[in-house]
């Protein structure tokens, strides 16, 4: 069953695009929204590995609470991408 759901995360992230419009805290949170499905957790998965609220973490997926550097260093440092990544593409 969980390896079922894991599939049905990993397909929403295919499904999706990492570009997006829209002010830069919202097309951050996309692109960390993006990030967690292609790797098949959930949000409370990705906050037990942060050692975060789920609350804080979904507030960053949707652009209503800004990332701080050390935040963003964070999620970096878990998805194991430069924190360049998420500033790719957006000119």
């Amino acid at each position: 069953m969980a390896s079922q759901a894991k599939g049905d995360l990993r397909a929403k992230a295919r499904s999706a695009s990492p570009l997006w419009g829209g002010p830069f805290h919202v097309v951050l949170g996309q692109r960390l929204r993006w990030m967690r499905l292609r790797r098949g957790l959930t949000l409370k998965a990705l906050a037990a590995r942060l050692g975060w609220p789920v609350k804080r973490v979904s507030q960053h997926e949707r652009g209503t609470k800004r990332v701080h550097p050390e935040e963003l260093i964070a999620y970096a440092l878990l998805y194991r991408v430069r924190v360049s990544s998420f500033f790719r593409d957006l000119g």
